[in-house]
């Protein structure tokens, strides 16, 4: 009897194992079979908080770390939507996507640094965004005394809103974000097509080379 009571003690804590393995099995075959994917989401999020935060070249508006949590997670979302729609669609096709997303990663990046360099304003609190259009006020004082738009904005305790009409100011600020945010997006869908063409160039025996492999799907 007891050692019967024994076997059905070990059979029930093997089986408790078994039933605590079966549970995580999912999420760690997922980790393993796409930890380059997992890798690569932490690593934009982390490079364009990093960027955001630890330099002077990310937006100011909203606020640096809001800017660093938009443009992270819009990269991470893009990256797993374009992994999830983009597989097996062909080395041709993914050739001709990933040509596409590069040229919108420089695009987006010289918009971005145009924008930069035209509405960003240095002050001793740090970069403030200017706008398109001063204040009609503005505009008959810096008439007069012959002041340029850096004197007026320190005259004015470097409050955007004090020199520039509010519209010009939103339209500014979204624009300058939406060249940042694009810019990672965009950066993101390259390092994603690189990687379902390198992992369906692997699967197919590595003999098709860039736009050799038949077009799947669109």
């Amino acid at each position: 009897m007891a050692e019967t009571a024994e076997g059905k003690g070990t059979d029930a804590g093997a089986e408790g194992g078994d039933k605590g393995t079966s549970v995580l099995a999912p999420f760690l075959g997922f980790v393993g079979e796409y930890k380059n994917l997992l890798a690569m989401m932490v690593g934009i999020g982390a490079t364009s908080a990093v960027v955001s935060m630890g330099t002077s070249l990310g937006p100011p508006w909203p606020s640096y770390p809001a800017v660093a949590t938009l443009s992270g997670v819009a990269s991470m979302v893009l990256l797993a939507f374009t992994f999830v729609s983009w597989r097996r669609i062909g080395q041709a096709a993914y050739l001709r996507r990933m040509r596409i997303a590069a040229g919108l990663v420089v695009a987006f990046g010289i918009a971005y640094f145009f924008l930069w360099a035209a509405l960003l304003f240095g002050t001793a609190k740090g970069n403030v965004v200017g706008g398109y259009a001063v204040l009609e006020p503005v505009r008959e004082v810096m008439k007069t005394d012959h002041l340029t738009l850096e004197q007026v904005l320190a005259s004015a305790g470097y409050d955007p809103d004090s020199v520039w009409t509010h519209q010009s100011l939103v339209v500014s600020r979204v624009l300058l974000l939406a060249a940042w945010v694009g810019f990672f997006c965009c950066v993101s869908a390259v390092l994603t097509t690189l990687l379902l063409a390198l992992e369906d160039r692997k699967s197919s025996g590595g003999e098709m080379g860039w736009g050799e492999g038949p077009e799947k799907r669109t």
